[in-house]
């Protein structure tokens, strides 16, 4: 269960039978270390260190104390990301699927991590370096629309800082309740982002309600890569036109499967399925035109 070095060994992932004891020995090795400056570093999935705000009551606080961060999703990535691949985080937060991802690649894959948050995306450097993934990480700090060469205003608070999103996704009223911080950054598409890269294999995409403004903008990386995997966040209630951002989806022949918390109940939805869903939560869509695993 344990590697030599007493570190946890990630190919365990794959299995999900072996969840409940991969998550006590992942639990058992976590710790945390406050470095100043209100950042910690701490170790996540038994095995790397990665450095969080210790201003964040979400995300930061759960890699602190357990660990690890939504275990469904992160088996899903172990089972379908492997040696080789190149792949793209689109909303990597602290990189947490990014180290993973890393990791399952080898030597010879590559994994680009795009952090709209400034301070997120150097916290993404300082955890590459220490875990030695800083010349396999390319770390881009920009925001995914569905055009490129514009700035625009990017919002979010300290306490939540996953949740950050572009301004023109959240109502004023939101923004002065819950979003107190802004900056401007640089918008790009996914088409011109990757225009140069020759390949890439899987795409896991959470952008607080940009998914539709990624998807008009990746289709010529889609028609390149038809094999491509996307992993997908998605709430119906978040974008303009949903009738036609999910259209598109099914009228390109991609299959959607909806994960759950076992692989036992992944649900394949249908076009009609996706128009009803419910919109009190996120889910999360494996989107494909070949096998999950």
């Amino acid at each position: 269960m344990l590697a030599p070095n007493g570190l946890f060994v990630i190919n365990r992932l794959k299995n999900e039978t072996f969840r409940n004891e991969n998550l006590s020995v992942i639990r058992s090795l976590a710790l945390s270390q406050y470095q100043g400056n209100q950042q910690a570093v701490c170790r996540v999935l038994g095995k790397y260190l990665m450095f969080v705000s210790t201003l964040d009551e979400r995300l930061g606080v759960q890699l602190q104390m357990n660990g690890f961060w939504e275990m469904n999703i992160t088996e899903f990535i172990a089972r379908n990301v492997s040696d080789g691949m190149t792949v793209v985080d689109v909303g990597a937060n602290y990189g947490y699927f990014s180290m993973l991802m890393a990791e399952l690649t080898g030597s010879a894959g590559r994994v680009h991590a795009l952090e709209a948050n400034p301070f997120l995306s150097r916290l993404i450097l300082k955890s590459s370096r220490v875990n030695g993934f800083d010349r396999k990480i390319n770390i881009i700090n920009q925001a995914i629309s569905d055009h490129s060469g514009e700035e625009l205003e990017f919002v979010y608070s300290d306490e939540s800082p996953m949740n950050g999103l572009l301004a023109e996704n959240v109502s004023e009223q939101a923004r002065e309740n819950h979003y107190p911080n802004t900056h401007k950054v640089m918008i790009s598409s996914i088409d011109d982002l990757f225009k140069n890269e020759k390949s890439i294999d899987f795409m896991k995409v959470d952008i607080e309600g940009s998914e539709d403004k990624f998807w008009y903008g990746s289709q010529i990386i889609r028609k390149q890569n038809p094999k491509m995997i996307i992993l997908m966040e998605f709430n119906r209630a978040r974008y303009h036109n949903v009738e036609q951002f999910i259209s598109q989806i099914y009228d390109e022949g991609y299959g959607v499967t909806q994960l759950s918390f076992r692989k036992s109940q992944y649900k394949q939805l249908s076009q009609k399925d996706m128009l009803q869903s419910d919109t009190s939560h996120h889910i999360m869509l494996a989107i494909t035109k070949g096998k999950i695993y």
